[in-house]
């Protein structure tokens, strides 16, 4: 976190919040954690993600979002324009029209099992 707060020029590099209400009060979030990042995007906040290889869930969330543009490898550099500049509206769709896709899958599996 030292090193994030370093690159983006924070004043602190950690703040802790209680519980997934919190992130609505947040402008974004910086995570290599999935459940972070999916209660930002639910709450409004800008997700960043910072990943290694083995961050594979994240990665192919992202990318089935097609927002790859938010995601950085950890130790490259970022500014505060890669962080702040998100299009709220195209996450919150990218994410709707994922929970349908899902949504429709159970619905395929759940009829295939009851024939």
């Amino acid at each position: 976190m030292r090193w994030l707060a370093a690159q983006l020029d924070l004043e602190s590099p950690v703040k802790v919040h209680g519980g997934p209400e919190a992130y609505q009060s947040m402008n974004g979030a910086i995570s290599n954690r999935l459940h972070v990042l999916l209660f930002a995007f639910l709450a409004g906040a800008a997700p960043l993600a910072l990943v290694t290889e083995a961050n594979q869930k994240i990665l192919g969330l992202f990318k089935d979002l097609d927002m790859t543009e938010r995601v950085f490898e950890v130790g490259s550099s970022l500014t505060q324009d890669d962080f702040l500049n998100f299009d709220h509206d195209k996450g919150i769709c990218a994410i709707h029209s994922a929970q349908q896709k899902l949504l429709d899958a159970i619905d395929e599996m759940v009829d295939a099992l009851k024939r």
